[in-house]
């Protein structure tokens, strides 16, 4: 099998950002994919083959009967538990769960001023540990919308349906 420039675009976008080793997507013509390590991007919900805190793909969650329930630990984390719900069909994954992830993860995203202004307020020696502290997670839940908006945005080329 050859390496897809998609797999290829995959492995070279995402491979430094996470923090778990990852297989190379080898994919054959119809981009089917073989392998992909656990990554866990963000909570319960957020990452491949990463459902409800647990390493196993949304299928295989709704398969052993575990409860789509399960506490979210804020909003791209829920709406990244209803893509896993999506996802369990029978068929998988499909565009429009995908669309639906990326347009809760992009309404979670600071604007360039806010992110600018978020950034600022790290460095005032005057602002509480509090405020500090907070504006450290809304840039990390940032980060992570950005990152789920991407990973996202690759897979949704492979999906059939």
């Amino acid at each position: 099998m050859v390496m897809s420039r998609l797999a290829e675009c995959a492995y070279m976008v995402f491979a430094p950002v996470w923090t778990q080793p990852v297989t190379r997507l080898w994919c054959n013509q119809n981009c089917y994919r073989e392998s992909i390590n656990l990554v866990k991007i963000h909570g319960n919900w957020c990452g491949p083959n990463w459902t409800g805190g647990r390493k196993l793909s949304a299928e295989e969650y709704a398969n052993r009967g575990y409860s789509w329930d399960s506490p979210c630990t804020d909003a791209l984390d829920c709406a990244c538990r209803d893509h896993d719900r999506a996802c369990a069909h029978p068929k998988g994954c499909s565009k429009a769960s995908d669309t639906k992830l990326i347009q809760a993860a992009k309404k979670l995203r600071l604007s360039t001023f806010q992110r600018a202004s978020r950034q600022i307020a790290l460095t005032n020696p005057a602002a509480s540990s509090g405020v500090r502290r907070r504006n450290k997670q809304l840039l990390n839940l940032d980060e992570k919308a950005e990152l789920v908006i991407s990973a996202i945005t690759l897979a949704r080329l492979t999906r059939r349906h």
